[in-house]
């Protein structure tokens, strides 16, 4: 998830076993070759975390940053290359907030909805007969999102998921994204789409330019977005 103060928006990765495991594979080599060259800078088994390494915090700062560049736009790639579905739901918070006050769901909450159900849309078109493991980051509202997802699997909760998430097997709440290479890909693809879009443009610099190059990277990923404007 990527939290703005006028977007709060999620994306998610739908991949295949395989492109799941090559994700993976492709992701870890890529931390392997970074550590190889980096490893006086950055500790052994470190986290691919696209906001951390972007701003150079914590220990990221001790690396320069065309080299952290280099690694979230070689994450990409190893995605890219395995050609998963990329999906992107998100809400505008100033206008949600403005209609339904004191009525509106907590925007995490309302945002997720939106992401499972078409993520159910997509498995219907895509993947007919078959059902979708969700693997999400970590979150404090983890046990209520469980819970409602049990409930959504077997029919629509009425102003956040309108149809029945049937092609929902199970999901693994919450995982830390420092031990998955999934949920570090999906991380650093939503930050881009986010960035790309949302953030204050750096003008005409070498830093915009890659922000741009990374982010058309992560469009030819996407397969639906949405932000929705109350």
């Amino acid at each position: 998830d990527v939290y703005k103060r006028q977007v709060y928006l999620f994306g998610a990765l739908i991949c295949s076993v395989d492109q799941a495991i090559g994700i993976e594979k492709r992701v870890l080599s890529v931390a392997t070759r970074f550590q190889d060259l980096h490893g006086d800078m950055v500790p052994l088994g470190f986290e691919i975390h696209a906001v951390d390494i972007f701003h150079g915090k914590s220990y990221w700062r001790n690396v320069g940053q065309g080299a952290r560049f280099d690694l979230l736009e070689s994450t990409v790639d190893a995605v890219l290359a395995e050609k998963p579905q990329f999906v992107v739901r998100g809400i505008n918070q100033p206008r949600y907030r403005a209609k339904y006050a004191d009525w509106a769901y907590p925007v995490h909450e309302q945002t997720m909805g939106y992401l499972f159900e078409q993520i159910e849309t997509q498995m219907d078109r895509d993947f007919r007969g078959e059902k979708v493991l969700i693997f999400a980051d970590e979150h404090h509202a983890a046990p209520d999102a469980r819970a409602r997802l049990q409930t959504a699997r077997t029919r629509a909760i009425r102003g956040q998921i309108s149809k029945p998430l049937e092609h929902f097997f199970d999901t693994v709440y919450f995982g830390p994204s420092s031990h998955s290479s999934m949920l570090q890909a999906t991380d650093v693809c939503t930050y881009f789409y986010q960035r790309a879009r949302y953030a204050l443009s750096a003008g005409g610099t070498w830093k915009q330019k890659r922000i741009d190059q990374i982010g058309k990277k992560v469009d030819q990923l996407l397969t639906f977005d949405h932000i929705w404007r109350p």
